[in-house]
């Protein structure tokens, strides 16, 4: 927020001028780095729960949506901790604009989780909260690194990581 545009030109080494035709404000060129490849991935997972051959499994589909989600997050992790801890929540503010399309684009999972659930035989009660839950434990564990890993401590890789969490979203944590 306290960027300008002639500093994120300079970084990006365009004019100013270039930045304002092509994204029109700061706040749209914040949405289009942010949010437009975060859809992308939602489209894509989508496509691929609805498009997924009858042989493909559960945690095939969960495994890409997984490693996907957990990349982006990761990869973004600055920009998307300044929007959940950004100290205007304004309607209009950049910050919430961005956490409400994030929200929904997560939420717009949801025709693929019951599509899903008919396909493979799963058995979820509320895929609304299952969306949730599922997508914020990626988000907390790409986000969050620091909290769960301190210093000292042996820290799982990214694919231990990615395993674990499909397993559990999945197979919960208790097997029989």
């Amino acid at each position: 927020e306290a960027t300008t545009t002639k500093a994120i030109a300079d970084r990006a080494e365009v004019s100013e001028r270039l930045i304002y035709s092509n994204f029109g404000t700061k706040e749209d060129l914040f949405r289009e780095a942010v949010v437009s490849p975060f859809d992308q991935l939602i489209d894509h997972y989508v496509a691929a729960w609805a498009h997924s051959p009858a042989d493909a499994s559960v945690d095939t589909l969960m495994t890409v949506f997984v490693r996907g989600f957990f990349e982006l997050a990761h990869r973004n992790r600055a920009l998307l901790l300044s929007c959940v801890t950004g100290d205007d929540w304004g309607r209009d503010r950049p910050q919430r604009i961005i956490v409400n399309r994030f929200a929904s684009a997560v939420q717009g999972m949801r025709e693929a989780a019951i599509a899903a659930q008919g396909q493979h035989d799963l058995r979820v009660s509320d895929p609304r909260a299952t969306i949730a839950a599922s997508a914020g434990m990626v988000l907390s564990v790409a986000l969050l690194d620091e909290l769960l890993f301190p210093e000292g401590y042996e820290r799982p890789s990214v694919e231990e990581l990615i395993a674990e969490m499909v397993t559990m979203i999945c197979h919960g944590i208790v097997q029989s």
